[in-house]
């Protein structure tokens, strides 16, 4: 800045004021410059953000469309599973009944190649469903003490008739006996997968006749850390540039011999190896068989007495019961009706059954019916057999009945699922009507003794002992409240336990098989024993239990426990 001043006394003054160097042109230049970074560094930052918050959401929506194909996926496997498994279960059962009822006449031997095919088609649906629970990382180990050369035995004996049919001879020779920690259904799937594949590219000729071999040791070592399984044939054999893609899952080999092989069954076997952190070898060449090695690392268990044998377990078949229990009222929830009418066909006569179509009409009929025992499908429309399984169980009109949850989802989740639903019992499709026939009547059984159990507690002169059912405890506390009244009847139990007198009826008559007028007055009398025996005279327990007349009191006293209630009182208070 420049400035002047011209005095009288002199000459012109000028005076020059420089601006500080931040406020000079070449510092706003600089400014302009740093905001204009600054600008455009948080631009360029606003901008990776958005992108990276683009990516994050693309990749969960990418997870969650993985997750929705993942589910439909499994969903869609469970239904493909219940599909087959029903029909297989309309072939394998009447098919198996029929094999014992004709077993000396000429359509024997075409009833046993329909119950094999059918049980291949059993193998390999399970076989899918393993790879589909694989895949989901939803298989694991179940570990249990057993002896693997039982159980291996007992698969190979599932295979002696294919044996016998396409003249291959199967030896089997185990050389230990030693027990160890192991998945026994784990293992069968393996060594069933094994010979499946050793039978399909082995035949006979007139010129060699067909062998199939396996052999159980234990792995090299001191002590024994496992077990090693060898399955050998003499069939066509692989060519040894196939042999590396023979555990992948989908392979073809054997072309020349018109013979396909998807290689899913070795795959599989692969996998299940795997969960044992185990190693599995093939070897082969053509037209010289092929041998397979398995070596699966196990903990040997202590040397003690094993209570489980395959072998024998195998072989055994559930006797079925000559006749049902008589009176035995059972409800039938079954939306298939081949697969309902079957059954209600197996049953005997003297089962009462009702049926329902689903899980809701099959709730409505069991708070009407109050059947002895609910047998139950778990895939129906409206309403699952879990949901029904929890709804009967929190119902405190239905929770003393049994139920029976016969299902083709038969996997450990599964299981438990319907378990921990409340489920008494589990059977899996297909099933044999023998075990069927058998699980039924061990529930009924076990529900009618529990009803004789309270019998003969009401009725023995000990004092009346914890209730086996939270239902009786109820009934027990409120009669407890009322016991001197003599106008407190079935009526007004019914009202203070919030059922009808009819509902009452049936589910007194379910677990204790009394009428409710007869619980009543059994509990009255048994109540009357307790202060009896305390000291008050007969005619002071009979008012005490709500009895008017004391000679009526008498009368029942002396039926119920077979001697007068005078007996009972101390002979000081006499």
């Amino acid at each position: 800045m420049q400035c002047s001043r011209t005095t009288p006394d002199g000459p012109k003054l000028a005076i020059a004021l420089l601006f500080p160097w931040w406020q000079r042109w070449w510092a706003w230049f600089g400014y302009a410059l740093l905001v204009a970074g600054l600008s455009w560094a948080y631009v360029r930052y606003r901008m990776l953000q958005l992108d990276e918050q683009h990516a994050q959401l693309k990749r969960q929506l990418e997870a969650d469309q993985l997750r929705q194909i993942d589910e439909l996926r499994s969903h869609f496997f469970s239904n493909i599973t219940h599909d087959f498994r029903t029909p297989l279960s309309l072939i394998l059962s009447p098919v198996g009944t029929l094999i014992n009822e004709l077993d000396h006449t000429p359509y024997r031997d075409r009833l046993r190649l329909i119950d094999r095919s059918a049980r291949q088609l059993l193998g390999l649906i399970n076989q899918l469903m393993d790879l589909d629970r694989l895949d989901a990382d939803l298989l694991s180990l179940s570990l249990l003490r057993g002896r693997p050369d039982e159980v291996v035995g007992a698969v190979i004996d599932t295979f002696k008739e294919l044996a016998e049919q396409d003249n291959v001879r199967l030896t089997y020779e185990p050389e230990l006996t030693d027990a160890y920690w192991f998945d026994s259904e784990k293992l069968e799937r393996i060594v069933s997968i094994l010979l499946a594949n050793a039978f399909k590219f082995t035949t006979s000729t007139p010129q060699k006749r067909g062998q199939v071999t396996v052999r159980l040791q234990n792995r090299a070592g001191s002590p024994p850390s496992g077990i090693q399984l060898i399955v050998t044939d003499n069939g066509f054999g692989i060519s040894p540039d196939h042999v590396s893609q023979l555990l992948h899952r989908v392979h073809q080999a054997h072309k020349a011999a018109s013979k396909a092989e998807t290689g899913i069954g070795l795959a599989l076997a692969k996998e299940l190896v795997d969960l044992y952190s185990g190693t599995i070898r093939v070897e082969s060449q053509v037209d010289n068989g092929t041998t397979v090695w398995v070596d699966l690392p196990l903990q040997p268990a202590a040397d003690s007495q094993i209570n489980t044998n395959a072998t024998e377990a195998t072989s055994l078949t559930p006797a079925m019961p000559d006749e049902g229990l008589p009176d035995a009222r059972l409800l039938l929830v079954e939306d298939n009706d081949d697969m309902a009418e079957f059954i209600l066909q197996s049953l005997p006569d003297t089962y009462d059954v009702y049926r329902a179509v689903d899980g809701v009409e099959g709730l409505e009929q069991a708070r009407q019916l109050l059947p002895e025992l609910i047998i139950s499908d778990v895939m129906m429309p409206r309403m699952d057999g879990f949901a029904l399984c929890d709804q009967l169980k929190s119902d405190p009109l239905t929770n003393h009945i049994p139920i029976l949850l016969l299902t083709a989802k038969t996997t450990l989740t599964n299981r438990m699922q319907g378990l921990q639903a409340g489920a008494d019992d589990y059977l899996g499709k297909p099933f044999h009507v023998p075990e069927l026939l058998a699980r039924i009547n061990n529930l009924l059984t076990t529900q009618r003794r529990l009803s004789e159990r309270v019998r003969a507690d009401l009725a023995s002169s000990e004092s009346v002992p914890p209730p086996l059912h939270p239902f009786l405890q109820q009934l027990y506390a409120v009669l407890d409240q009322q016991l001197d009244k003599t106008d407190f009847g079935v009526d007004e139990l019914a009202d203070a336990v919030h059922l009808s007198r009819m509902q009452l009826h049936r589910k007194l008559k379910s677990l204790t098989n009394l009428s409710t007028t007869e619980f009543i007055r059994s509990y009255r009398l048994k109540q009357a024993m307790t202060l009896l025996t305390g000291g008050l005279s007969v005619t002071q327990t009979a008012y005490a239990v709500g009895f008017a007349n004391p000679t009526y009191f008498s009368q029942r006293f002396r039926e119920q426990f077979g001697n007068p209630p005078s007996s009972y009182v101390p002979a000081a208070q006499r």
